[in-house]
């Protein structure tokens, strides 16, 4: 993540959490900010995805082999990786 990327989702994270404590907040400004957060999530899923699948077509041979002879064992292993990247995309998109 860019330098720059930081700062927008810090300023939009700010301008979200000033604006939600006010009695009244300023719809459009939270709107705005949350479609900041967004193009950013977009973006890190795209590297996310990306980072996934380089992970994927460098383990496939290993991870057939492994599995072949130990087949529960792969299969725990995988559960675990989906339901961790499942809970970090719902944290990460359900605000939005």
């Amino acid at each position: 993540m860019s330098e720059q990327q930081r700062l927008e989702m810090a300023t939009a994270v700010s301008e979200i959490k000033e604006e939600l404590a006010k009695p009244a907040p300023d719809a459009l400004r939270v709107s705005g900010a949350a479609i900041a957060l967004r193009e950013i999530g977009k973006w890190l899923a795209a590297k996310l995805n990306h980072a996934v699948n380089k992970a994927i077509d460098f383990t496939v041979a290993a991870g057939m082999l492994y599995g072949s002879t130990h087949p529960s064992q792969l299969l725990g292993a995988l559960n675990g990786a989906v339901s961790t990247v499942a809970s970090w995309l719902h944290t990460v998109m359900l605000p939005f």
